[in-house]
């Protein structure tokens, strides 16, 4: 987790949502001694019930957002440095959620220098773990947040619900919290309204490029959830912007965009590097464009 400055945020869509969290979720700030209520009326629970490792920290400089002004770091590499969550938490069995875990260095130590860890999520005994594991001799795990979203059963009826997925890339950070409860737009995943007001263009006839890298410890695959939404005004009333979606060279579709309206395509890939260009159909008159892209990386089931 390599930033000072802001927060490093990493999702992970699993199976099993707690009974307390049916419609409203819950959050853990890590690190603090006391429950509180923030100004959005969310709920902070403290950590000490779920961990037995690690240490309380403060940042030095008092940040905004309260939950990012603790942490708990963890020095002693031979304990097991997780989070466990009994199984009686878990009680229907068939609903998902998205687990957000938050990372805030802050300085904390006065070294300047924000360690790289891994982030492990496993189910071992009936309990679900969050473990946290040091990569680099002498940099430090921490964690600041922990926040378990419900997401219901019609959002990503592409994704197994019998595997985990882990929240790589996303034109939109805190999703799933800035989801309405109930879907106006009528929009496949129900993507905030805000995502959808602004989309990249092409200055020309020009590519737009992305590059995915998918974790290299397990093979798995990418799902894409592409989002093609065309808010402005079109130059003539008889434009035409169609967009063909090439990834490592290969055509694997080719979508429409609508005036205010927005287009949802889903692939699945399994390359460790993905390399997406997005082009202007041969006979459209407009340049390609894209409004959000979500990915998604498979984990082992479950």
């Amino acid at each position: 987790m390599n930033e000072q400055i802001c927060c490093k945020c990493h999702e992970t869509l699993v199976n099993g949502l707690p009974d307390s969290l049916d419609h409203v979720g819950w959050c853990i700030d890590c690190g603090s001694v006391v429950t509180r209520v923030d100004p959005n009326m969310t709920m902070w629970d403290t950590d000490e019930d779920f961990t037995r490792s690690g240490i309380n920290k403060r940042v030095l400089d008092q940040q905004p957002l309260d939950e990012m002004n603790t942490l708990r770091v963890f020095p002693d590499q031979t304990d097991q440095n997780c989070y466990t969550f009994p199984p009686t938490m878990f009680l229907h069995k068939t609903l998902r959620y998205v687990i957000r875990a938050g990372f805030f260095y802050g300085n904390y130590d006065g070294l300047s220098n924000p360690p790289t860890f891994d982030l492990h999520l496993k189910a071992e005994n009936g309990l679900r773990l969050i473990q946290l594991r040091e990569t680099r001799d002498g940099e430090v795990p921490f964690i600041s947040t922990l926040e378990f979203m419900p997401l219901p059963d019609v959002l990503y009826p592409h994704l197994d619900p019998n595997i985990s997925f882990s929240l790589l890339e996303s034109g939109e950070p805190a999703w799933v919290a800035a989801r309405s409860d109930s879907n106006i737009l009528g929009v496949e995943n129900d993507p905030p309204v805000p995502v959808l007001r602004e989309s990249i263009v092409s200055n020309t006839s020009d590519l737009i490029t992305l590059t995915v890298d998918l974790p290299t410890a397990t093979p798995q695959s990418a799902h894409f959830a592409f989002y093609f939404a065309e808010l402005a005004s079109r130059p003539l009333l008889n434009d035409t912007r169609i967009i063909d979606i090439n990834i490592d060279s290969q055509m694997m579709q080719t979508v429409e965009a609508d005036m205010n309206k927005c287009k949802v395509v889903t692939l699945i890939v399994s390359d460790p590097t993905i390399n997406i260009t997005l082009a202007a159909y041969e006979s459209c008159t407009l340049p390609p464009m894209i409004t959000a892209v979500e990915v998604f990386a498979s984990s082992r089931k479950r």
